[in-house]
């Protein structure tokens, strides 16, 4: 999973999204009438889609920018979409209006359309596939908000076996513009792999150990190196997975929103695609499988967003209904990370000062997470959680 950065950003509450306690989330009509301007499920809209074509000269130096950058920018002329960018940024604003987070674009055939759309790009200069790594998100920095703190995506305990010999990495991210990302927006911010030790490194994790990016701009030619990936609408960024890069917090008074979506691309011997069988459900799963990965991966990342125990609980149950059709590990990793969030989710409702949670809802969520836990340790051969003994006499 990606190192998880605490969460930098003051987040305004939308309104509370339409889920019912323990409830799975909403069947594909729900979807269809949210945002009609997209589709779910639509054959004769997912047989247009086919993978975008660059010149073998272009995917030359693009390869060569990755091996000795660890990114390159491709713009919007570059990959002619075959989605409606409008229609997918008024989707994403109706689901947050609705109190839904924005990765919930995720249930619409368009994210999966540019998914498969780029997957020939992405195989060819990185030899990565979808690994179904995926997430939306919508900032607004005049509400403070802003992207993810610094990280990088993976941190593999030998570095040099996460690329292949001829330096390409065996994972790498696509990142793409819905809207404009820019210094006023908020964009992604890039550390090239010239001027950052850790990249081939890796880097030191113990608890004295200096913090990877302060120690990257103890260098004025790594400061000067830092790279903003301003981007038009459609514009994409792809970063290999060593990348320390962040999402900036924009201009205060900026009012418009930066709406992006990330696909998270690997080499299977590296990380394995989330779902068992791939091939059997790409590149457009099912409605209800859709709302399973969504409902992990928002689970899988709880510590860079807020949710409310009831949302929580709706996510554990979707993922649950669906949990046979994904990779052990996942589901493993998603059972442990379900836990914590719902942790995460009562402790701070019991700290507010009006909480919209019940005592019994509380208790009804760690319930539903400690269920998750018992159901995934009991279909594995390994001792998934530290004080998983501790939890089950308690």
């Amino acid at each position: 999973m990606h190192a998880k950065p605490r969460l930098a950003s003051v987040r305004k509450k939308p309104r509370r999204a339409a889920a019912s306690h323990g409830a799975v989330l909403p069947p594909a009509s729900y979807w269809r009438r949210l945002a009609p301007g997209l589709h779910v499920d639509d054959a004769q809209f997912a047989s247009a889609c086919v993978p975008l074509v660059l010149p073998d000269s272009r995917l030359a130096q693009l390869r060569l920018q990755l091996r000795r950058d660890g990114f390159f920018k491709l713009a919007p002329h570059e990959m002619p979409w075959s989605v409606s960018l409008t229609h997918m940024r008024r989707a994403v604003k109706r689901l947050v209006g609705r109190g839904w987070p924005a990765s919930l674009l995720l249930m619409y055939d368009e994210v999966w359309a540019m998914a498969w759309q780029l997957s020939g790009v992405m195989q060819a200069v990185s030899g990565c596939v979808n690994a179904l790594d995926t997430l939306a998100w919508m900032v607004t920095p005049a509400l403070g908000q802003s992207g993810f703190a610094p990280h990088r995506d993976r941190q593999p305990t030998d570095v040099r076996a996460s690329f292949r010999p001829d330096g390409t990495p065996k994972y790498c991210t696509a990142w793409v513009a819905l809207s404009e990302a820019s210094a006023d927006t908020s964009c992604l911010y890039v550390v090239p792999r010239g001027v950052d030790p850790g990249y081939d490194a890796g880097d030191d994790h113990s608890a004295a150990a200096e913090d990877p990016l302060a120690r990257v701009l103890k260098s004025d030619e790594a400061v000067q190196a830092v790279t903003a990936c301003h981007l038009r609408p459609g514009g994409a960024v792809f970063f290999s997975h060593r990348v320390m890069h962040w999402g900036s917090r924009g201009r205060r008074d900026c009012e418009r929103p930066r709406i992006s979506v990330s696909f998270g691309c690997a080499d299977p011997s590296f990380e394995r695609p989330y779902f068992k069988k791939p091939a059997a459900h790409l590149p457009f799963p099912k409605p209800s499988l859709r709302a399973a990965l969504v409902s992990a991966q928002l689970i899988n990342y709880h510590e860079r967003f807020e949710f409310s125990v009831s949302l929580l609980r709706c996510f554990g149950a979707t993922f649950r209904a669906k949990r046979k059709m994904f990779a052990t590990e996942y589901a493993e990793k998603t059972a442990a990370e379900f836990k914590a969030a719902c942790e995460d989710s009562a402790a701070r409702a019991r700290a507010a000062t009006a909480s919209t949670a019940s005592d019994d809802e509380e208790d009804a969520a760690l319930d539903d997470a400690l269920d998750a836990m018992l159901d995934a340790q009991r279909k594995s051969s390994s001792n998934l959680f530290d004080d998983f003994d501790e939890m089950e006499g308690s």
